[in-house]
């Protein structure tokens, strides 16, 4: 069993769709996707067939793929489910008795979350929000060939493990009311386990 966790930082190009409105622009539900480059930051192993320490993991950048669907409440507020996949290779295991860089390996997270979103109207076509979402994520960790604490390993397990995230979004309109929008998100995920 590995315990692990896992934080990444994506910045996404953003495509919004409002899918019903109102009329007023301000309420109705909504979709939006997103891809864009996910970069995971380290994962410290504590416990490999017993504790362990000081053995790292580090990621080459990868993807992200998302959508998010939800309702807008107000100028202000929405709520929204969203889901995706990041992908990410393995670029090192460091540590006592580890492969390094001679490693052919990948994790993917396939996160489901539950979001609350604030917006911030502004007098122009440019709308920040920022949010947070809680939910959960399955992890996948394939390897081909890798060595930890001595041991070769070879094959894939995946768990289910609980996920949160902040986010922060800067989408540009041509117009107050039109139903396709641009601009870039960032987001910080965590899961643990």
């Amino acid at each position: 069993m590995v315990w692990l966790s896992v934080w990444s930082v994506a910045f996404l190009p953003l495509i919004a769709i409002r899918a019903a409105s109102s009329g007023d622009g301000e309420q109705g539900l909504y979709f939006r996707g997103g891809i864009g480059p996910e970069i995971a930051h380290k994962t410290d192993v504590k416990e490999f067939f017993g504790p362990s320490s000081g053995t790292q993991v580090k990621y080459d950048a990868g993807l992200r793929i998302s959508a998010a669907g939800g309702y807008q409440f107000c100028r202000y507020f929405s709520a929204e489910v969203e889901s995706g996949i990041l992908y990410n290779s393995i670029k090192s295991i460091s540590g006592p008795g580890s492969s390094g860089s001679d490693i052919d390996a990948s994790v993917v997270n396939v996160p489901l979350l539950a979001n609350a979103v604030f917006h911030i109207p502004l007098e122009s076509n440019f709308v920040p929000y920022c949010g947070f979402g809680f939910g959960g994520s399955t992890s996948v960790l394939t390897i081909d060939h890798a060595t930890i604490a001595g041991r070769t390993l070879d094959g894939d397990d995946s768990d289910f493990v609980w996920a949160a995230q902040a986010f922060a979004g800067a989408p540009v309109r041509q117009r107050p009311d039109a139903l396709v929008s641009g601009g870039v998100h960032a987001k910080i995920l965590t899961a643990e386990r």
